[in-house]
């Protein structure tokens, strides 16, 4: 996907956001959540998933970025990632 279509996606919003985290972190988390979604029936093919499409994406816009209005730090929250 080439920089001018994310240019047309960014237009359509009012703030651009990145949330700043691990690749290894977005690696799981992305993992558990094509799990959760049903868009993977096993952990291989939701890693699969994540390394051929979500991370590659992420790189690029990176890479080639559209400058966000705010960059966000992810933390791990302990009581949140347990349900608390």
């Amino acid at each position: 996907m080439g920089t001018d279509v994310w240019g047309d996606i960014a237009r359509l919003f009012d703030e651009l956001w990145f949330v700043e985290v691990d690749r290894g972190v977005a690696r799981e988390r992305l993992i558990a959540r094509h799990l959760k979604a049903g868009l993977a029936d096993t952990r291989e093919a939701a890693a699969k998933r994540a390394d051929e499409n979500d991370l590659p994406n992420g790189d690029y816009l990176i890479a080639n970025g559209l400058k966000p209005h705010r960059v966000i730090l992810s933390v791990e929250d302990q009581d949140y990632a347990r349900g608390g």
